[in-house]
């Protein structure tokens, strides 16, 4: 997916409720983080979700989130306000991370991926993400 096409996806929003401007309806998922065992931080908070899903109405077709008992918001809080739990997370549009996935291998073809990766420092282990983009995948790191 080239950039024009993830900016005519990406909704714009705002603390006020405004209309959000999209293309055509998007799914975002949420990633269990697995990077280490000790990581307990989400991209987004269940209330961030619920603003997501309050604010983009028929835009959003559905806020798939990984599950994960290690999360520091525990799954049922994001059940509750209208996110869809699920292991498997290929019908997501965008899905978002705190930390790179683990390993290559487990990143989803044809997907935009948004989390905070340490490629600018060379790190051995970070550097193959930045040959995904050869492979049909779209990293926003």
């Amino acid at each position: 997916m080239g950039l024009g096409r993830l900016n005519k996806q990406l909704v714009t929003h705002t603390s006020v409720k405004a209309s959000p401007i999209i293309h055509r309806n998007i799914s975002v998922g949420i990633l269990r983080e697995n990077y280490d065992k000790w990581e307990r931080r989400t991209p987004l908070t269940p209330s961030h979700v619920k603003e997501l899903i309050e604010n983009c109405g028929e835009a959003l077709d559905n806020v798939y989130v990984q599950p994960a008992s290690h999360r520091i918001f525990p799954d049922s809080q994001y059940e509750s306000i209208g996110a869809t739990l699920r292991e498997d997370l290929s019908d997501a549009d965008i899905l978002l991370g705190v930390k790179r996935v683990k390993r290559e291998e487990d990143l989803i073809p044809d997907k935009t991926y948004m989390f905070f990766s340490h490629v600018i420092k060379g790190q051995p282990e970070n550097m193959g993400l930045l040959q995904v983009n050869k492979m049909s995948f779209m990293l926003v790191c």
